[in-house]
């Protein structure tokens, strides 16, 4: 089964499909809350959730950094797959390591979250040190 979802999942990245793009409100089912866990969730959202059968170590293979890194926001995503799957979290942070795109992504968005002070820089350096580390 996870081979034919990871070839599944390759070939929607071959036909470029956007897993960023989220399921509906399902309006004409407002009330019915057997669909909440999909209602405006993206692919990822929806595999993650307790109700999906998707398997939740190859959750990965959904985010955004291993499909597209140049637009990506991997600390989100990592921490993300983190809460549900922890193995699955390590596999996406060896594709963000080993993608330039990615790490650059990464750096952007941790840069974000610092606060901006003199010692921005170091704090730059110490990331992608740590990086390489890892």
């Amino acid at each position: 089964r996870d081979v034919g979802l990871q070839e599944v999942t390759f070939k929607m990245m071959e036909a470029s499909a956007d897993l960023t793009a989220k399921a509906g409100d399902f309006e004409d089912r407002l009330h019915d809350t057997s669909v909440d866990f999909l209602r405006c969730k993206t692919p990822l959202e929806i595999a993650a959730s307790k109700r999906s059968s998707y398997p939740k170590h190859l959750l990965h293979l959904l985010a955004q950094s291993f499909q597209t890194p140049d637009t990506s926001r991997p600390l989100s995503e990592v921490a993300f797959i983190a809460a549900t799957n922890p193995a699955a979290a390590e596999h996406l942070m060896e594709k963000v390591k080993g993608n330039r795109a990615a790490r650059r992504r990464l750096l952007l968005e941790v840069n974000a979250k610092l606060p901006h002070t003199p010692q921005l820089m170091q704090h730059q350096d110490a990331i992608e040190t740590f990086l390489d580390v890892l």
